[in-house]
């Protein structure tokens, strides 16, 4: 047995172009089954990372006639989903880059917007702080954030008074209100709302703030709607 190895060694050492080529094969081909196991493991075997995640759908447009089979919603079309499901609680998101500047160095920031109703959809509370008011919500009500545990230790490194504290995010001073546990992600980057590349992790959350451009056109479609069958909801 030792034999063997020692010969496919040797001509291995002989080879040097050959064996470089064949080990960065193998090292791409480990990584990529590892990204998909890693995605199967989210989707398809491990539960998801809320209460009740039975219960919890996205919910999608289509138009077949264009050839458009999962394309998400405008703001209008939310806010008729919010007024005519009444037996159920909806939720809209979206992925957004922010910038945080203050500190030693300014950093871009995987972000989303929520609408309030979110987190308590999903069920996860905050270690610190609180979440989102129902009215924290739409233009000029959006001036406070929702951070994540990563965040909180490795930009502010746990700073005990970090709820209140004032972010400076797009030019823009926000409210630190709640502290997200480390478990908790949203949105996966599973979901893949844009259709493009999987998303980051996201760090911060910020209350959606339709403008009057966002109410008043159904064309504009860039919002995530997940949906949970519970009656109610519940806001602290």
């Amino acid at each position: 047995m030792i034999q063997p190895i020692r010969l496919a060694f040797r001509s291995l050492l002989k080879t040097p172009g050959f064996t470089a080529v064949a080990i960065i094969t193998i090292a791409l081909a480990i990584g990529a089954n590892t990204a998909v196991f890693s995605l199967v493991n989210a989707l398809l075997i491990r539960p998801l990372p809320y209460r009740a995640p039975d219960e919890l759908m996205l919910l999608w447009e289509k138009f077949p006639a264009q050839g458009l089979e999962r394309i998400p919603c405008s703001a209008p079309e939310y806010l008729d989903y919010v007024k005519e499901l009444r037996t159920m609680d909806v939720a809209a998101f979206n992925y957004v880059d922010l910038n945080l500047t203050g500190g030693d160095l300014p950093e871009r920031i995987s972000s989303a917007v929520v609408a309030p109703s979110l987190f308590p959809i999903l069920g996860i509370e905050p270690i610190r702080g609180r979440v989102f008011t129902p009215n924290e919500f739409g233009e000029g009500n959006d001036n406070v954030v929702v951070i994540s545990e990563r965040l909180w230790q490795r930009r502010f490194n746990r700073d005990p008074e970090m709820v209140g504290k004032q972010l400076s995010l797009n030019g823009r001073s926000l409210t630190v209100v709640g502290i997200m546990p480390s478990k908790f992600e949203f949105p996966l980057p599973l979901f893949n709302v844009q259709g493009g590349t999987f998303g980051n992790r996201v760090d911060i959350w910020k209350p959606i703030a339709f403008s009057k451009n966002d109410l008043e056109s159904r064309g504009s479609r860039s919002y995530g709607p997940p949906r949970c069958s519970r009656a109610t909801s519940r806001f602290p």
